[in-house]
Formats: C-alpha cells, sequence, structure tokens
C-alpha cells in the first residue's frame, strides 16, 4: 500500500488590530410635546411667513403628545412651520380647475396676524419650545 506523506502549507504570519467601540452613550437629544393648537403652515426655511410661498399643511390640536429629536451630537433644528389660530386664516380664490370651472382654495394667514413660529413634527404635531435633554444609554 501507499504511503500518506503530509505537507503542511505555509502560512504567512500577520497581524491585526482591533478597534474599541463603545456599547454605550450619552445621547444628545431634544424634547418636545404637542403644545399649540391652530392652521400649520410650512416655512421655505426663511422665518418669515410669505403668503404665495409657505403653504398650509394641516390644523393641529395641541395633544400634548411628547416626541424626541435625537442622536449622537443632535443639535437643535431651526424651526420650520408657523401656526395661527384657525380664526386668523381665511379661504383665498386661486384660480380654476380647466376640466371643471370650480375654484381653488388655498388657506392663508389673514392680513395683520403674527403667526407662531413652530417645529412640525412628522407632520402631525407641533411645539413652541424643545427642551435639551440627556439621556444616557440610550439606543
Amino acid at each position: 500500500m501507499g504511503e500518506f506523506i503530509m505537507k503542511k502549507l505555509y502560512v504567512k504570519p500577520m497581524m491585526q488590530g482591533e478597534q474599541f467601540v463603545a456599547d454605550e452613550y450619552v445621547s444628545a437629544c431634544y424634547q418636545g410635546y404637542c403644545d399649540i393648537s391652530g392652521a400649520v403652515f410650512t416655512d421655505d426655511g426663511d422665518g418669515v411667513y410669505e403668503p404665495e410661498v409657505d403653504k398650509y399643511k394641516y390644523t393641529n390640536t395641541a395633544c400634548e403628545n411628547e416626541y424626541w429629536v435625537e442622536g449622537l451630537g443632535v443639535t437643535l433644528p431651526e424651526k420650520n412651520a408657523f401656526v395661527v389660530s384657525t380664526s386668523d386664516t381665511e379661504q383665498v380664490v386661486v384660480g380654476h380647475t380647466p376640466i371643471i370651472p370650480f375654484p381653488i382654495y388655498e388657506t392663508r394667514i389673514k392680513s395683520g396676524v403674527t403667526p407662531t413660529r413652530v417645529w412640525n413634527f412628522d407632520d402631525h404635531h407641533v411645539t413652541t419650545t424643545m427642551n435639551p435633554q440627556s439621556r444616557s444609554n440610550h439606543s
């Protein structure tokens, strides 16, 4: 019978490094409550309500729902919407549909009314105040 001779393969030595990654961190975040009722208008980013630019989005009810903006190194975002009492809004005719001659309305803030700048969260809630919080070991 034949004889088996095992040969070992040469393996080049390699050095591997491991990186330490912490498994806990302090999350920087902001807490808000849905705290204002009224008609919500988007802000185009300039912080000034403009009737032709900032559009009506929905009507909000201050439901006191709590929400968080969070993550590692989060900074407070700019306010991104306006809210006014629904009694301070009006429907304005902006045109007609091409096939059916019915007017198209747009909701606008009445002249002379100053809207409240707010944070719009997930198109369901708005808040006037965001509070910085620390949430240790939160992920």
